[in-house]
Parts: C-alpha cells; structure tokens; sequence
C-alpha cells in the first residue's frame, strides 16, 4: 500500500559498498525451481574458484526463503546467508510455511547465517527453530527503529551496514 521496493537502489548501494552483485528481480516463481537455478548460481561460482567465505546470499521475505532452500541444496559451510524478514513469527500468515520448511529442509541447511527482521514486522521473526534443527552458526539482529517488513524495500543502512559488515567479517 503504498510503499514501492526499490531493488535498484539496493542493488546499487550494494555495488557502490566495494561488492560484486550478481542479482536479478524475481517475478513470483515456485520456490523450488528458483531455489535450484540459485543453487546452480552458488555452485558455478565455487567451481569457478570463488572462495566459499566471499561468497553472501542475501534475501528479503521469499528471497530469503528461496536463500534458506538453495543453502540446504549446497553443502558449502563457509558461504554466509543473510536471511531477511524471512521466518513466521507464531500465529502469523509466514509461520505454517515456516514449519514446512523447517520439515523439508532443515536438517539440510548448510552456511553461516545472519538473520535480520524488523520488530515491527507481524509476519517475520527470528529463524532460531529452523537454524537449531539445522545445526549452523548464525546470528540473530532484530532492528528497533520502525518500518516493519517494509523496512527492507530500501536501502537503509540501520539494515545494510550489518550486512555488509557480515560479509566482510572473519
């Protein structure tokens, strides 16, 4: 309502940050098929010799669904995940896809993850379930400073300097 995603200026940000993007805008797709042609993504620029450590698959909402579902087809523990506003909260629309995917893929889960949401959101929360079945390192970062899910349909640095200093990090 209202609120316009601006996936160029993300992009963008990210770029001007010293980053290499390889992005495209999603259309709605079915999660496996895209999660699978990101996982091909992943595998091509391992093979090609990109070190796993800088190598960071970030994700808003489905994005980070479809992250979470590629990192569970790669078994590369060192590349990072940066899963935003991605995981159901109880009693919200996100939470039963959320159980469906602990299920499906959780045990499956490989990487290192930075879990982000927005305190305001009613819908995403933190994915301490999913990454406890998983068995992975990952931190969790709950932003206080307003905007709900929406916070991510731009870039704002109360979620994009934690980003970046998770890709960078050691």
């Amino acid at each position: 309502t209202g609120a316009e995603y601006r996936y160029d200026a993300i992009v963008e940000t990210l770029a001007g940050k010293g980053f290499v993007v390889i992005s495209e805008a999603r259309d709605p797709v079915r999660m496996k098929p895209y999660a699978t042609k990101l996982a091909r993504q992943l595998r091509s620029l391992l093979r090609a010799g990109v070190p796993p450590e800088h190598v960071t698959v970030a994700g808003h909402s489905k994005g980070g669904v479809l992250s979470l579902l590629a990192s569970g087809i790669i078994p590369a523990s060192r590349v990072r995940y940066a899963i935003l506003a991605a995981c159901g909260r109880p009693n919200s629309s996100f939470s039963q896809p959320y159980q469906k995917l602990i299920k499906r893929v959780g045990e499956r889960i490989k990487g290192r993850f930075l879990i982000m949401w927005e305190q305001d959101d009613r819908d995403a929360g933190d994915c301490d379930a999913l990454m406890e079945v998983a068995g992975v390192p990952y931190r969790n970062l709950k932003l206080t400073v307003g905007g709900g899910h929406r916070l991510f349909y731009e870039p704002d640095a109360a979620w994009i300097d934690p980003l970046v200093a998770f890709a960078l990090s050691k």
